[in-house]
């Protein structure tokens, strides 16, 4: 008995450790819906203003973070994803692409200590080193950051470092050198609710699409909720609708006019089995039609 009292003990406590563990992993870079971070260059203009609007988990537990980045001094719109697996590998993928083509750039590895290096690029022959670890004042906390420098290894196996990105428990990207970028730093940030810093209201100004569009869901294959955005060169009256197989018609995800533009309709499919389906957008400008599968 006492034995057994010891075991569970000890399972509690390692289990304590290790939440504590994976908790301070995750502080460098924290996420919500809604989440929002806007950065100025060191001469004082703003330079650009990033936030959350979905995070999907898919079938392999990987999370995906779908943000939008308003540059202002181009004045457009850019949208992307990060994809975060094993709770501390934290990559880019860059829109538009195949949600099945390999995740592309991994940006930072949130438990690595000084000296480690990793792999951001192997293709491009990028890799990365956290080069200092350290504590400062930020917005009025002290917190631990952590520097990491980004480099690409020659033909003679040199590594010529370009960029530098430091993160901070509790904000995520606090300063970047980004090539060709002069020096950002960040202004003000809303992480869970909580305003830090100070935020200037942005109008963003979204690229208007000029064909008609359907893309792949993602993610895919999923379960139970999946997005599925379509691109329309005007205002048109459409219909977006999911089949199965046979060609039954299963549900109406949305009957009625968009302007144009970039468009997001969700599925949540808890109601039906796993297996494959199709999407089709119906409008005035034509029929397009996709392929998903749900698995459960």
């Amino acid at each position: 008995m006492k034995r057994t009292l010891n075991l569970l003990l000890y399972l509690l406590l390692f289990s304590n450790l290790y939440s504590q563990i994976e908790s301070s992993v995750k502080t460098y870079f924290p996420y919500h819906i809604g989440d929002l971070w806007q950065y100025r260059y060191t001469i004082g203009a703003l330079a650009w203003t990033e936030r959350i609007d979905s995070i999907f988990v898919d079938t392999n537990r990987i999370e995906f973070v779908r943000f939008k980045r308003f540059y202002n001094d181009g004045n457009y719109t850019f949208v992307g994803w990060y994809v975060i697996k094993d709770s501390n590998l934290v990559y880019e993928d860059l829109l538009p692409r195949i949600p099945t083509d390999a995740i592309s750039k991994l940006l930072y590895k949130l438990n690595a200590q000084i000296g480690e290096v990793w792999k951001s690029d192997p293709v491009e022959k990028w890799i990365a080193k956290v080069v200092t670890i350290d504590s400062k004042m930020i917005f009025g906390k002290q917190m631990i950051y952590k520097e990491i420098s980004y480099g690409r290894v020659t033909v003679n196996s040199d590594t010529i470092w370009w960029n530098t990105r430091t993160l901070a428990q509790g904000f995520g990207l606090i300063d970047a050198q980004l090539e060709p970028m002069a020096p950002v730093y960040l202004n003000g940030t809303i992480i869970g609710g909580v305003q830090w810093g100070f935020i200037v209201n942005v109008h963003e100004t979204a690229i208007l699409p000029d064909e008609f569009i359907l893309r792949q869901n993602f993610p895919n294959p999923f379960n139970p909720t999946t997005t599925i955005s379509f691109s329309i060169p005007k205002r048109l009256l459409i219909r977006m609708k999911v089949f199965d197989v046979l060609g039954r018609e299963l549900a109406i995800l949305f009957e009625g006019y968009k302007e144009k533009g970039t468009h997001v309709v969700l599925w949540n499919a808890s109601l039906y089995s796993s297996g494959i389906y199709f999407y089709r957008l119906e409008t005035e400008e034509g029929i397009l039609t996709k392929k998903l599968i749900l698995t459960k």
